[in-house]
């Protein structure tokens, strides 16, 4: 295990031991289980000082579900992260993110009603 981009640490140890996470083109992606989505979103902000709530949108991948992507950035100095967790197309069901980015509660209802 070691840590990606900008992480102070390895995926695994910050976000829960089933975490990934890989760098392209400036921006650091993590995906977690739905399980962890709250906790992953907490340490982003809490931990990471991801203050910022750029936007929440969700793809459909046949065959495996919905990817729910959340991009979030710290703005001094400035850090993008990309964090995203999959749902199955049986149960869709994600907990709300809006007790820790209040911005999220438009995005979440507009890919609510996308899907």
């Amino acid at each position: 295990m070691t840590a990606v981009g900008w992480l102070p640490g390895p995926a695994e140890e910050l976000f829960g031991p089933e975490a990934t996470a890989e760098e392209s083109y400036e921006v650091l992606t993590v995906d977690v289980p739905p399980t962890t989505w709250l906790t992953a979103l907490r340490v982003a902000r809490d931990e990471l000082g991801c203050t910022y709530f750029d936007w929440l949108s969700a793809v459909d991948e046949p065959g495996t579900g919905f990817r729910v992507a959340a991009h979030v950035a710290a703005l001094s100095p400035v850090r993008r992260l990309l964090l995203r967790t999959t749902i199955s197309h049986e149960t869709p069901v994600l907990p709300t993110a809006v007790d820790i980015y209040a911005g999220a509660a438009w995005h979440e209802r507009e890919t609510h009603e996308m899907f």
